[in-house]
């Protein structure tokens, strides 16, 4: 063997042992890697346990239910309306003289009177009536027959109407109630109720005003 041959193969044995060296080495740091991850994943894990606590009442006394108080409508009925303004004043550009024959009106009314127009609703218009002597009232008729109060008309009703309106007018005179104007009287003769003026204006009014 020459020289050259030496030198192959010195160069094939420094390879192969560069080879080995550096295998070694792999196989050494798969290990450390194993092992890091064992360690890990086998760690134990520490629960917590979260306690609540919820406080309650150790005796009866303690416990306080809440019940409602039941108020009946007796009690609200009887209870007077407080903090309406009062100091309405009609229209007085609709003012009229109204004269009604003296035969359709109850005894103490004047056939002969100032009256305002105050409005109409579902069932009839209402009239403010004030006499001379400053007497005030509400007449109320109903709706189509305008013509008694502001014509004085005296139209022939059917008697078992005016029967009917008669019943129901003494029902109501017996009425007495702080949320209830008073019924002053009615007429025998044709529809006409007559009630207690109150300068209180309507829901509009009150609420337009506060």
């Amino acid at each position: 063997m020459n020289l050259s041959d030496y030198m192959v193969l010195a160069s094939a044995l420094t390879s192969f042992i560069l080879m080995i060296i550096a295998s070694v080495r792999v196989r050494k740091r798969a290990s450390v890697t194993k092992e890091v991850i064992t360690k890990v994943t086998t760690k134990p894990v520490i629960a917590t346990q979260v306690t609540t606590t919820v406080s309650r009442p150790t005796t009866k006394e303690e416990v306080k239910p809440q019940v409602a108080k039941v108020v009946t409508i007796e009690e609200l009925l009887g209870k007077e309306l407080k903090g309406l303004i009062t100091g309405y004043v009609a229209d007085v550009t609709k003012a009229f003289r109204a004269y009604l024959p003296k035969v359709i009106l109850p005894k103490g009314f004047s056939n002969e009177w100032l009256c305002i127009k105050l409005g109409c609703g579902g069932w009839g218009c209402a009239y403010k009536y004030e006499d001379r002597s400053g007497t005030k009232a509400v007449f109320k008729v109903p709706k189509g027959l305008e013509g008694i109060i502001e014509e004085g008309e005296l139209p022939t009703m059917p008697e078992e109407l005016i029967s009917k309106v008669c019943s129901r007018a003494e029902a109501i005179l017996n009425l007495r109630h702080p949320h209830i104007l008073k019924l002053l009287g009615y007429s025998r003769r044709v529809p006409l109720l007559i009630y207690e003026f109150a300068n209180y204006g309507s829901l509009e009014w009150q609420l337009s005003r506060g």
